[in-house]
């Protein structure tokens, strides 16, 4: 009787995992036109997806245009619009240039370069089937510099209905940008701008959110010129009226990269950069993936580190309804075995306490393709529960050109039913279970992997708890490593050690204190 009690719940466990994946849409997908596009910033309405990024202008030497496209809940390309002139270079936004608008239609940004040389920016206002209301132009009219300089890179619809922009301006001097920030009402009259930096540094806005206290924060980027790893992520904070309340700079002695804030549920704030944690050749950091939680008072309450490949960079934050937080960029990989290297996509996701609940890698061709290069720059959490990143790849070596890239998840970050589901899902094995030793098992303060078998590249030990939740994740190029448990709870969890491709070895273990 128990048995067979035993073989219906697994029957009703396994038509429950199925009914989700049959459920989810799950797909990884290019789109090459006949000239190079790439999309930065993605959202979700009526069950489709929208981009907004950049296109060649096939028609014209030197020419870009702002692409805006729709595409189906499976990933079908539905329709797509552009807007330029000729002979000018449009381009999207790199923050995230659409936004969706209170009005059910959409918002986008971005920056001109016309026959002066000069860049100035513009923002459209859409319907909802991505039809163009109204356009404004914006210059530099503040600068007392010659070479005139202005682009926006992130949007947000403020509480009133209007919109607030940020970007960078040049400053007085010639290496000298400052962030530019800039309040709109709901048709795009100006209300208010300002700037923030410092003489002799370059600071550029990329990421801004309206507080509770009806201020604002920027998350950006400074550096000096010409000064040998300089560089630092960094937050503003203003009152309602752009005016400054206090600044931040984040990172250590070598070239750190861009900050990208999101609010909390708490209040406080969420900032996600890139760490360096080495710099061989002034120029070329190698970083790790850094969130903290900031006060309004400025006050650091928790700060988290993260290096699961050589270098990251992270592109945008966000924190969910649970409260938990997702985290997009892309890694350089380098596998020094196969002498190959190439970028991917990661998202991140992290608790409340900015504890990793897991990390997976995307790509559409592996960075084991010679060129390949696949580049996340945007996520939003769908409907359905999952989340649609977006990007750009390439592959210098392959004819078609560099291509817009889109993928949809399911909740686990899966973009394959059942990436997660060890025990459930039967992986075809590489090897025999008796090449692989992990032990000892139950296990408390650590564990030893010990491989018969020849190494080709690096290999990956994850541990994942009974929800699913990746717990641990340890990269490895020799035969026998001892890899640290601390900080694990006791339990039961399930492991798996694979290659780049494919699942070598699963199993159960027991941890105990």
């Amino acid at each position: 009787m128990k048995r067979k009690r035993f073989f219906i719940c697994l029957f009703t466990f396994l038509l429950h995992i199925q009914l989700i994946f049959s459920q989810v849409e799950y797909f990884n997908k290019v789109f090459t036109q006949s000239t190079a596009s790439a999309v930065y910033g993605v959202v979700e309405k009526d069950s489709c997806y929208y981009t907004a990024g950049t296109i060649l202008d096939s028609n014209y030497n030197n020419a870009n245009r702002i692409l805006l496209s729709k595409f189906s809940h499976n990933g079908d390309l539905l329709w797509k619009k552009s807007w330029g002139e000729a002979n000018k270079m449009y381009v999207a936004g790199h923050g995230c240039p659409i936004i969706l608008t209170h009005d059910n239609g959409f918002a986008t940004i971005g920056g001109i370069n016309d026959s002066t040389q000069t860049w100035h920016s513009i923002i459209m206002k859409h319907d909802a089937i991505g039809d163009t209301l109204w356009t404004k132009q914006f210059y530099d009219t503040i600068s007392t510099s010659v070479y005139e300089y202005l682009a926006f890179y992130d949007i947000k619809e403020s509480i009133d209905n209007g919109f607030i922009i940020v970007g960078e301006i040049k400053g007085s001097q010639q290496y000298d940008n400052d962030i530019f920030m800039i309040k709109l009402d709901s048709l795009g009259n100006t209300k208010w701008y300002n700037t923030y930096g410092n003489t002799y540094n370059i600071e550029r806005g990329f990421s801004v959110i309206q507080t509770p206290d009806t201020g604002f924060l920027i998350g950006g980027y400074t550096y000096q010129a010409g000064v040998d790893y300089s560089g630092d992520g960094l937050i503003v904070k203003t009152d309602k009226f752009g005016n400054e309340q206090w600044q931040k700079q984040l990172g250590g002695a070598f070239k750190d990269r861009i900050a990208f804030v999101t609010m909390s549920y708490d209040s406080n704030y969420l900032v996600a950069y890139s760490d360096a944690y080495q710099e061989v050749l002034p120029g070329y950091p190698a970083s790790e993936i850094c969130v903290l939680k900031v006060s309004p008072s400025k006050q650091t309450l928790w700060s988290k580190k993260f290096r699961n490949q050589i270098d990251h960079k992270v592109m945008n934050i966000y924190e969910l309804d649970d409260h938990n937080t997702v985290i997009v960029g892309y890694s350089y990989i380098s596998d020094t075995i196969n002498h190959k290297s190439g970028n991917e996509g990661f998202i991140m996701k992290l608790n409340e306490f900015g504890d990793s609940l897991w990390y997976r890698e995307y790509s559409y061709q592996s960075y084991l393709v010679n060129g390949a290069h696949n580049y996340f720059y945007d996520l939003k959490p769908t409907s359905g529960g999952g989340y649609i990143a977006c990007g750009y790849f390439k592959n210098v070596y392959q004819p078609f050109p560099q291509s817009t890239w889109l993928v949809k998840t399911d909740s686990m970050g899966c973009d394959t039913p059942g990436c997660i589901i060890v025990g459930v899902k039967d992986y075809q094995l590489e090897w025999e279970i008796e090449k692989v030793s992990v032990y000892p098992n139950p296990a408390s303060d650590f564990i030893n992997i010990e491989i018969n078998q020849a190494i080709n590249g690096a290999l990956y030990f994850e541990l994942i708890d009974r929800y699913g939740r990746q717990v641990k994740q340890h990269t490895f190029n020799n035969p026998s490593s001892t890899i640290s448990l601390a900080r694990i709870s006791r339990g039961m969890y399930f492991y798996r050690v694979r290659s780049k491709l494919q699942v070598l070895a699963k199993g159960k273990l027991i941890v105990i204190r």
